[in-house]
């Protein structure tokens, strides 16, 4: 075989040059987050993290399935997406479906964490032991007139500087009667969940929106539970639009307490455990 001419080989070594040169702007600027569609024309991509703290929970991203959890599997990074408005939905048999909308900006990865509620709590009545029923979970009188005792105190001013609870540097104030959620660690970035959008955080979440007779509140699983003249609910905290709502009970005067853990409602004179 003949070897290549020195022509032959300085064209290659051009065109490869002029390639090579051509590719690297390109390369780099793919790198970045640059992408380009004929209908958007050039733009800088984000991305959204899910996670989800559930098995067998199906997640899908503006009506694309996007995968289901498992024992492995719990978090979901979908990346190159142009900068809009998307809706995160997800699903489980015997629980409400979640959904939540988020904003994608360039350059920025937005997250959400899924919240789900059952259809149907459990819902058992505690009753005294030395009763005749056999429904319910039988306590001791004493026990029982501690819980009574409980919900007599720790009632919430109307008014509060002071959080009233207090988890991973969120607390719960009080104002006019109504219930805030507050990032209270200035040391800190505020969490996705007090963030509108990426660029664009509060410090301060309206859980009752309006709502101004609160009269106890407190943290627990993955929410904030909280009673009012009208009843009892249960939220997430989050700063973006259809946070999840609860009623937990719609009871007129109905009460809770968190009492070892368990979540214990209160409905006239009767006292059941809740669990979602």
């Amino acid at each position: 075989m003949q070897p290549l001419s020195r022509t032959v080989r300085l064209t290659y070594l051009a065109v490869f040059a002029v390639l090579f040169t051509a590719l690297i702007p390109v390369v780099i600027l793919y790198a970045e987050g640059w992408r380009f569609t004929p209908s958007l024309g050039f733009f800088r991509t984000g991305g959204v993290y899910v996670t989800v703290p559930y098995t067998n929970v199906a997640v899908s991203l503006e009506g694309r399935d996007i995968g289901v959890t498992g024992f492995l599997q719990r978090n979901f990074y979908i990346d190159n997406l142009p900068p809009a408005t998307y809706v995160i939905r997800a699903t489980r048999e015997g629980d409400f479906p979640w959904e939540r909308v988020v904003v994608v900006e360039p350059q920025l990865v937005t997250d959400a964490r899924v919240f789900l509620v059952s259809m149907e709590p459990t819902r058992t009545e505690l009753v005294l032991s030395n009763t005749a029923t056999t429904t319910g979970k039988a306590i001791a009188g004493e026990q029982f007139g501690v819980y009574l005792a409980i919900f007599a105190t720790t009632t919430m001013p109307v008014s509060t500087s002071t959080p009233m609870d207090l988890r991973s540097g969120i607390g719960l104030h009080v104002r006019g009667g109504e219930l805030f959620a507050r990032w209270i660690e200035s040391d800190r970035p505020l969490p996705s969940n007090f963030c509108v959008r990426p660029s664009r955080c509060v410090s301060e979440i309206a859980l009752t929106h309006g709502v101004r007779t609160v009269k106890h509140a407190a943290f627990y699983e993955d929410g904030v539970i909280y009673s009012t003249a009208d009843g009892v609910y249960y939220t997430e905290v989050d700063a973006r639009p259809t946070p999840r709502l609860i009623a937990v009970s719609d009871v007129s005067g109905a009460d809770f307490r968190i009492i070892d853990g368990l979540l214990v409602l209160k409905e006239d004179r009767g006292l059941y455990e809740v669990d979602f």
